[in-house]
């Protein structure tokens, strides 16, 4: 695919997610059933060493409590607090993350990092801080959407009074780097700060209010142009972060043009991950949904028809590539990849070259718990 293409492919989903990041964020107000099961599967890795679930299915023993859930393909799970849900497996057992420092790698046992790429709206912070309730978390989103993470839930009568901040970026972690001078500077965002909640509504002053054991902060940083125009290796300096216990990339690789962009993003998720730290990323299986497989291959029909625009050349996309509307809109397109299992593995070969191992992959969400195809890696 032509640098061309690629560009022209980002350019259309990030002005979608610009446009329509009030209605998207409605619905991504729940956690997905699947992040339960990562969880359990990073505290097994933490704690049971590299044999866990080496290569394997889940089997029965380790299925999440919800899939029995009858949601629609592309909603949201029911609407049942975090709060209230109960984890697959307890995790204020012994064996957890609650009760025994060595089960993080984390260079400080008392504090799990956690790095969430495309991040939207933050809603995994929220999660992750109320399924581990007696760990401290310290969390970094980072989208290139301001629009999306501007809509991260607010508890009612909480929402900060303020401007957004366009002070430059904390200095990085001495393991982490700094990103070069002639990087476009890329804006950190302390959520706790009332003073710093861009647009006046990034709710963390809130997250930090309904969960007092997580600090939570946004950067704002083009991903997918930083990998295409620098590498996975001068793109992992620009991330203001320390190396990561745990490293969370859902709901993007679909988005991701060209199978060489999406080797690079492995890369770059293994680079910034601590060792012993996981990776755990999803992949939207939506051809495998008949309803949303017979709307791709209209759009498809559609735009290999009316498109005229150099730039964005049909003949120039990949097998998998697709297009989807919006909700009932068809005229609002989305570019979306669908991976499928062959190239899954591949992934995971590249993730193998780079220092990560696989140590489980499995499928869940939606009314058929199938809808995303999750694959969870290990740093060596």
């Amino acid at each position: 695919m032509r640098n061309e293409t690629i560009r022209a492919l980002i350019e259309l989903n990030n002005r979608f997610y610009s446009e329509h990041a009030a209605s998207f964020s409605s619905t991504r107000q729940t956690p997905w059933p699947g992040w339960t099961r990562m969880l359990e599967a990073a505290r097994r890795a933490w704690s049971l060493g590299e044999n866990c679930c080496a290569g394997a299915e889940w089997t029965a023993e380790f299925s999440s409590p919800f899939s029995s859930s009858h949601e629609a393909p592309g909603k949201t799970p029911s609407a049942h607090t975090i709060a209230e849900r109960q984890p697959a497996t307890d995790l204020t057992a012994s064996s957890s993350l609650e009760d025994s420092p060595c089960t993080q790698p984390s260079a400080d046992p008392a504090t799990l990092q956690v790095l969430d790429l495309a991040c939207g709206n933050m809603r995994l912070a929220s999660a992750l801080a109320a399924d581990l309730p007696s760990t401290n978390i310290s969390y970094l989103g980072v989208d290139t959407c301001d629009a999306l993470a501007a809509t991260a839930a607010i508890a009612p009568g909480n929402a900060p009074n303020a401007t957004a901040s366009t002070q430059p970026a904390s200095p990085a972690s001495a393991t982490a780097g700094t990103a070069p001078r002639n990087a476009a500077p890329a804006r950190q965002l302390d959520l706790n700060a009332p003073s710093q909640a861009p647009y006046g509504q990034v709710g963390s002053a809130t997250l930090l209010t309904q969960h007092g054991n997580l600090h939570a902060s946004y950067q704002s940083l083009d991903i997918l142009d930083e990998l295409l125009s620098r590498g996975a290796r001068a793109t992992r300096s620009s991330i203001d972060a320390p190396l990561a216990d745990l490293i969370c990339c859902f709901g993007f690789m679909h988005h991701v043009p060209s199978a060489n962009l999406r080797q690079a993003l492995i890369e770059l998720l293994v680079s910034l991950a601590r060792p012993g730290g996981v990776i755990a990323l999803s992949c939207w299986r939506f051809m495998d949904d008949a309803r949303l497989a017979a709307k791709a291959e209209r759009l498809d029909r559609c735009v290999t028809e009316t498109t005229s625009t150099p730039a964005l050349d049909p003949t120039d996309l990949e097998p998998g590539d697709h297009f989807l509307g919006w909700q009932n809109d068809e005229h609002t397109l989305r570019f979306c990849h669908h991976v499928d299992e062959a190239e899954l593995d591949r992934l995971s070969q590249t993730a193998s070259a780079v220092g990560a191992r696989e140590i489980c992959r499995f499928s869940a969400d939606g009314r058929s718990d199938t809808l995303n195809r999750y694959l969870i890696l290990r740093r060596a």
